[in-house]
């Protein structure tokens, strides 16, 4: 739909309006809105880049609209250079809604600044506020004060060069910046470069997504002990050599990294460790990881290990993995020479404890071309699914095979690998063999 029916402003009796189109000069515009007092729930106002007249907007009159509770104001993406960044401000200004709102989403907004109501306190009840494509904003609204934000999107705010301490605000004695938010996502931000935080802010953090922002160099905040998720992806220069110093993440139990270029070791010295509660990792497309953490057996919470994509990773910790290690899944790692010996069940008359030996369920190795042989041992008989691809100079599979419980087997585009008899292929597994190349 393209524009809104003729005389839907007479509808004075319409609750439900999900979304309204505001047309050009001589079509309807935004002061259609003017006399649908008993909209309710949730509308999204598009094409405001249409609105001519700041008066037009005051005569929407969206503040006296209380059942309103979710509200998206969105300008089209392909603004020109002809559109004034005052006006839009205005506009935005008396835009102004009832502070019964509950979510907010802004997209492609083109002023410079954002009016004082976007943060004010008086929004209790505001939850979540989604900033997107706010190109022109040269910094960010000082939304810790926002009393109960519990999630906040800012995405391609290309001109932010500094998120600092007024992104946090004013705060009273009783209160905490960003005291409930719990969610936190900054995507695509190309300028921005140094981030500045209280130590008093985001105590109830639990997830926090970084993505495309390659120029930023200041370190993760140290003090988000409440934080359970990190995704860090494309930005190489946050993760310069080494992981930051993360004491302060101790109740971290998923954590993603993907495209740090930069990023050669992962929790190598004590001061680095990541969360011993930790119970995902991902590393992915980090051309210059080379080693993981020294004690990755001592993280005891951890169920599942992805790592993809990384060239230069030679070989696992030689403590083997975590006990609790459930699900492993190696593919694209070119230098990749050996699995850890202890990752392997020892034979029954040897003397050493097998204790520290992994309850594997699932591993899959793909494309190691590097990789040639299993450690010695037998399969933890807790693994059901086995899968071998593209792995071109391995010449063997791990011994005793045809005891574990494996239930899928399957080896593909292996060409010197050597087959085996049918009589040692595990007894009830679902096997797929293709030794060629």
């Amino acid at each position: 739909m393209q524009d809104m029916p003729q005389q839907i402003g007479k509808l004075k009796n319409l609750q439900t309006l999900s979304d309204f189109i505001v047309g050009k000069s001589g079509s309807l515009g935004i002061k259609e809105l003017k006399d649908l007092s008993h909209l309710q729930g949730e509308i999204c106002i598009s094409k405001l880049e249409n609105v001519v007249d700041v008066q037009d907007a005051r005569d929407a009159d969206l503040k006296a609209r209380p059942n309103m509770v979710k509200l998206s104001l969105i300008w089209s993406k392909e603004l020109d250079g002809l559109h004034n960044e005052c006006t839009q401000m205005e506009i935005l200004q008396s835009l102004q809604p009832h502070t019964n709102l509950k979510e907010l989403r802004i997209e492609n907004y083109g002023g410079q600044i954002f009016p004082n109501w976007i943060f004010d306190p008086s929004y209790s009840k505001l939850v979540a506020l989604s900033l997107i494509g706010c190109i022109r904003c040269v910094s960010l609204p000082s939304l810790g004060e926002l009393p109960f934000l519990n999630k906040l999107v800012i995405k391609r705010m290309d001109r932010v060069n500094s998120v600092g301490l007024e992104f946090e605000g004013r705060v009273s004695l009783h209160a905490k910046p960003f005291q409930c938010l719990e969610s936190l996502w900054f995507e695509d931000m190309e300028e921005w470069e140094k981030w500045c935080w209280s130590t008093e802010s985001f105590s109830c953090l639990r997830q926090l997504e970084i993505k495309n922002c390659p120029r930023l160099i200041k370190k993760l905040p140290t003090h988000l002990t409440s934080l359970a998720k990190l995704n860090i992806e494309n930005c190489p220069e946050m993760m310069q050599c080494s992981w930051p110093d993360a004491m302060g993440l101790g109740n971290l139990a998923r954590l993603q990294i993907l495209g740090c270029d930069q990023l050669v070791s992962l929790g190598e010295e004590e001061e680095q460790r990541v969360s011993y509660n930790l119970q995902f990792l991902e590393i992915c497309k980090c051309n210059s990881l080379e080693k993981l953490p020294h004690g990755l057996q001592s993280y005891t919470s951890l169920t599942e290990l992805i790592i993809m994509d990384c060239p230069k990773l030679v070989s696992f910790p030689e403590n083997g993995f975590p006990p609790m290690l459930r699900g492993l899944a190696i593919s694209n790692c070119a230098s990749l020479r050996s699995l850890p010996d202890r990752m392997m069940m020892l034979r029954n008359n040897s003397n050493s404890s097998s204790n520290n030996v992994c309850h594997l369920q699932y591993m899959e190795i793909e494309g190691c071309p590097s990789l040639i042989c299993f450690p010695k041992g037998q399969l933890p008989t807790s693994l059901k699914r086995l899968l071998i691809c593209d792995c071109k100079n391995l010449v063997s599979l791990p011994e005793e095979i045809d005891e574990c419980a494996l239930e899928q087997l399957i080896v593909e585009r292996c060409p010197f690998l050597l087959g085996f008899p049918k009589d040692k292929l595990p007894p009830h597994s679902q096997e797929a063999l293709d030794m060629g190349v």
